[in-house]
């Protein structure tokens, strides 16, 4: 009964020992494939996460030009504003001195 036991486990041994190097010349190839195609997937999914940092990036700069855009078109029109209020208050004051003047000929 032990020899039977230890026949068995020379045999697997053995025969562990005859495919471990076919397995190991088999497996080999396959492995350093995959590895090859594991790190080129890793560089595409760099460079794609790149482009798309890039494009959020002018989109960013865009947003931001439109804004300025804006913030400037709104100073202008204030300005303009500005402009038109003081012109009605100079003519104002001007039809003011013009009454008072009739006011001290009276």
């Amino acid at each position: 009964m032990l020899n039977k036991k230890f026949l068995y486990g020379f045999a697997a041994g053995l025969v562990s020992y005859r495919f471990y190097h076919n397995v190991k010349n088999n497996i080999r190839p396959m492995a350093m494939k995959i590895i090859r195609n594991t790190l080129a997937i890793k560089e595409n999914t760099r460079s794609f996460i790149d482009e798309i940092k890039i494009e959020v990036q002018k989109q960013n700069n865009n947003m931001c030009n439109t804004v300025s855009k804006i913030d400037r078109q709104k100073d202008f029109k204030f300005l303009e504003e500005q402009r038109h209020t003081l012109n009605k208050m100079s003519a104002l004051k001007k039809q003011l001195e013009s009454i008072a003047d009739k006011v001290d000929n009276f």
